[in-house]
């Protein structure tokens, strides 16, 4: 059911660089977020996640290493994940993605956690 993390970062191109250092594991160029002033780079989590670099399109969980696109204008409103306050990369939120959508958010709202 985990979809990807999100890892925030103040220097898209420092965190990325510190990941490979630390893991040894390059991560994949994802994609620009155009107006948003973010651009990403993703590493897969598991098997179905992984085609060698990356992330392949089989669904599997990845990481995602978002930050400031510097080829990009400041946008007009903040990056999202509070990019620009950010003076260290943290961990700055996950997804999910359930073959079932609104079983599972009906079951949490039984649970007493309404989304």
């Amino acid at each position: 059911m985990l979809d990807h993390l999100v890892f925030a970062a103040p220097d898209l191109a420092a965190a990325v660089a510190q990941f490979a250092e630390l893991t040894g594991v390059r991560p994949a160029a994802g994609g620009r977020h155009v107006g948003v002033g973010t651009a990403n780079y993703l590493v897969g989590l598991s098997p179905a996640g992984v085609d060698g670099v990356g992330v392949d399109e089989a669904g599997g969980a990845y990481l995602e290493i978002i930050g400031p696109d510097p080829e990009q204008p400041e946008p007009a409103a903040p990056r999202p994940f509070g990019i620009d306050e950010l003076t260290a990369p943290r961990l700055a939120s996950w997804a999910i993605h359930p073959a079932d959508l609104e079983g599972h958010l009906a079951a949490a709202r039984a649970h007493g956690y309404d989304r």
